[in-house]
């Protein structure tokens, strides 16, 4: 069992990546998989972060870990260099994919996509082909940020 520093897991570059490696793991596999559903649907949320340009520099924490009510520390935002690499990775993927397309259309399409395999509906060859290689362009772009 692998065991990462809070501060490290919660790198949007590495969770960026985390999401975009197992999707692509289990993409046309068939069958129930819980943890699937979860990289789907936190994939999908990322995607409509990229659609309506909502990226945050805040970073949430568990109640365990907060301080006394009004403690404002600094630590308690990404640094705007993690949430940029993410936005360019997601951006290089949709240019290199999908073309001048734009990111509500790419957004739209692969939700879509992850959607019909999160409830078990069948996705054609052609567009898993593309959510396929969009994963993987992501994928090989965010590992190059976590470097």
């Amino acid at each position: 069992m692998a065991i990462h520093s809070l501060e490290r897991r919660s790198d949007p570059r590495v969770v960026c990546g985390l999401l975009a490696s197992s999707v692509l793991k289990r993409l046309g596999h068939p069958g129930k998989d819980e943890d699937f559903a979860v990289f789907l649907r936190n994939l999908i949320r990322l995607l409509e972060l990229y659609r309506f340009g909502t990226f945050s520099e805040h970073k949430h924490r568990g109640i365990l870990q907060r301080g006394p009510l009004g403690a404002n520390k600094s630590s308690d935002s990404f640094s705007s260099e993690a949430m940029s690499a993410v936005k360019d990775a997601l951006e290089q993927a949709h240019k290199e994919v999908f073309g001048d397309q734009s990111s509500e259309y790419v957004a739209n399409y692969l939700t879509g996509i992850f959607e019909s395999l999160e409830t078990g509906q069948h996705v054609e060859p052609d567009d898993l082909e593309l959510a396929r290689r969009f994963l993987e362009v992501l994928n090989v772009r965010i590992q190059a940020q976590i470097r």
